[in-house]
């Protein structure tokens, strides 16, 4: 195979000199829905698993128990940024 060959993609050929470095191969995205996280508790602040009573991530120490909001009290989920009733910043 020449040099220009190679270079402007002569490794599109049809044969069985195919190369295992897994260049096609498709990749998929992690899933929010992943069985393997399904048990825990994942961190906003870093993406880490916790165990389900955690109440501090392992990887970075963010709080990991639901905080009510200052202003009307309401139990706001964890990692919001403002709150879903009043709207109130976090």
């Amino acid at each position: 195979m020449s040099f220009f060959e190679r270079l402007l993609g002569g490794h599109h050929r049809s044969g069985g000199d195919q190369h295992g470095n897994g260049h096609h191969q498709k990749r998929t995205p992690a899933s929010y829905n992943d069985p393997r996280v399904s048990g825990g508790i994942i961190c906003p602040n870093c993406r880490t698993q916790s165990s389900p009573q955690a109440r501090f991530c392992q990887q970075c120490g963010s709080g990991l128990a639901p905080q009510a909001c200052n202003a009307c009290g309401v139990q706001m989920a964890l990692g919001s940024r403002f709150c879903a009733n009043c709207g109130k910043s976090a």
